[in-house]
């Protein structure tokens, strides 16, 4: 199974930069779009942001919702 990229960021960062192979999720929103993205709540997703706040709240905000193979990526900069 392919592990799915989501940047957490708000559109407008995304647009500006962002990983090649990354969908744009924002965390404000996450919650009522990513059944709408990934079904397979077992799917490994990396989330990731401008300095790892976002993606540790998308983190603990997917688990919640049941899916099972999430990684916190932090910051942007970091996982170029």
């Amino acid at each position: 199974m392919q592990k799915i990229v989501i940047d957490v960021r708000t559109a407008v960062e995304y647009e500006i930069d962002h990983l090649d192979s990354a969908i744009n999720i924002p965390v404000e929103v996450i919650h009522g779009k990513i059944g709408e993205v990934i079904t397979d709540k077992n799917t490994p997703l990396l989330v990731y942001c401008a300095s790892g706040s976002r993606s540790k709240l998308a983190k603990v905000l997917l688990d919640r919702l049941g899916y099972t193979n999430v990684i916190d990526g932090g910051a942007l900069k970091n996982l170029k």
